[in-house]
C-alpha cells in the first residue's frame, strides 16, 4: 500500500493553519491511560506541546491506549510537533 492510501494512515499534507486529525495508539495497543492520573499526565505533555509549537486543540478524546485530537498550527511544523507529541505515547 503506497504512503497515504491507508485510510488509518492518512498523508498529512501541511499548510500553515490548516486543520488536522490526529490519531496515535500506545506500543503494543497497551492500555497505558486507563485511569485519570495517567490521562492528566498525557494532558499535560499535550498542553506543552500545544505551547511549544503554538498550536489550537479544537477537540480532542483519550482512551486508555490511543487518542484523537483535531488541531492547527500557525506554520507547517505538523511533522516536527507530531512527533515530539508521540514519543511519549
Amino acid at each position: 500500500m503506497r504512503l497515504g492510501t491507508n485510510p488509518h494512515r492518512p498523508l498529512h499534507i501541511p499548510a500553515p493553519h490548516g486543520w488536522y486529525f490526529l490519531t496515535a495508539h500506545t506500543f503494543e495497543n497497551q492500555y497505558i491511560f486507563h485511569d485519570d492520573a495517567r490521562k492528566k499526565i498525557l494532558a499535560s505533555v499535550v498542553s506543552h506541546a500545544q505551547r511549544k509549537f503554538q498550536a489550537k486543540i479544537y477537540g480532542y478524546i483519550f482512551w486508555a491506549n490511543h487518542y484523537h485530537m483535531i488541531v492547527s498550527l500557525p506554520d507547517d511544523n505538523l511533522g516536527r510537533g507530531e512527533t515530539w507529541l508521540v514519543q511519549y505515547v
